[in-house]
């Protein structure tokens, strides 16, 4: 399992490599590189703090790659997701876990999409996106790869496991 380093590492991402793990041809475009102490939201449900935070976008597809700080368990990993799942179940979107090996000790998959429409007045965009999430000691890696699209939910599960791959050798030491 790889040591995850904790320093900038938005400049080690090829744009051109992050466009072609979801099969896009333009390279990707950074559009935002947060540093230590910002918060993010994990898979949707609690904003934590984060070491690093990239996320790209090319053509009609979206890279994001965040590594939190602070130590994070298994059962906070299995919470977490179950929240995203319930919480999707019960409005306009679903959500099925995606199986996941070798990202990690601890590991998570998670493939989401919502068509736009409006439920009760409140209009909401669609969306698909599949994400990973892994515990590499006490560090959490998440990646995901989402696209407007939501009829086309394999746009985002085929290339995820690309994405996040070329992303650990960025981020390993």
């Amino acid at each position: 399992m790889p040591t995850i380093t904790r320093q900038p590492f938005c400049d080690k991402l090829s744009p051109a490599e992050v466009a072609a793990t979801g099969g896009d041809k333009k390279p990707a475009k950074l559009v935002i590189n947060r540093k230590p102490g910002d918060k993010f939201s994990i898979l949707d449900t609690q904003q934590v703090e984060v070491n690093w935070y990239g996320y790209w976008e090319s053509e009609q597809t979206g890279y994001d790659l965040r590594i939190a700080k602070k130590a994070t368990t298994a059962a906070e990993i299995e919470t977490r997701t179950r929240a995203v799942e319930t919480s999707s179940s019960k409005g306009p979107g679903t959500c099925t876990t995606l199986d996941v090996t070798g990202f990690g000790d601890v590991t998570y998959g998670l493939s989401c999409s919502r068509k736009e429409g409006s439920d009760k007045g409140t209009f909401y965009s669609g969306f698909a996106k599949a994400s990973y999430l892994g515990l590499f000691g006490d560090t959490a890696v998440y990646c995901q790869v989402s696209s407007a699209d939501a009829a086309n939910i394999t746009r985002v599960e085929a290339p995820v496991a690309d994405f996040c791959e070329l992303s650990l050798e960025a981020i390993s030491q």
